[in-house]
């Protein structure tokens, strides 16, 4: 698995096309494949050490530290086919059939970078899920139990 300092050369690289995707690709997930975790590399439990604090800045546990546990991006693959589908469909309404038509990078950064996110709600305390019931406060968290009447919202 890459170092942080890796992984951001790798990305610099990217970005100036000394290098194309599919190579950044074959370089980032090497041979594990696409289900790697972060945070199961020897380089962030180091890097954790010093990140997280005695407690959590968001909700103020203590059990569970984590960097960010309110909302976790999408998946790349999630990106790619989002991405893949949308070229497609540019493609095929103008039925473009000449092989030096190419989609500059511009065109996919732009794209992405617009991508409406998903929306997110939780419990304002914790950030956790919640359910809905019939009485007064109307939502409650699976998590922590507390009651409230409008959930937290995050992209």
């Amino acid at each position: 698995m890459m170092t942080y300092e890796e992984i951001i050369n790798l990305k610099q690289k990217l970005e100036i096309d000394e290098i194309s995707t599919d190579k950044a690709k074959e370089i980032y997930f090497g041979n594990v494949g696409m289900n790697i975790k972060s945070w199961h590399s020897n380089d962030w439990k180091e890097r954790r050490k010093h990140r997280i604090k005695d407690k959590c800045e968001q909700c103020g546990g203590i059990e569970v530290l984590t960097l960010q546990h309110l909302s976790h991006p999408k998946k790349f693959e999630q990106y790619y086919q989002n991405s893949y589908w949308y070229f497609i469909g540019i493609f095929n309404e103008n039925e473009l059939n000449d092989i030096n038509i190419i989609i500059e990078k511009k065109d996919i950064e732009n794209y992405i970078s617009n991508t409406m996110r998903e929306l997110f709600k939780m419990c304002p305390k914790c950030g956790w899920n919640f359910r809905t019931r019939i009485k007064k406060p109307q939502f409650v968290c699976t998590n922590c139990k507390y009651e409230f009447s409008e959930p937290a919202v995050k992209y």
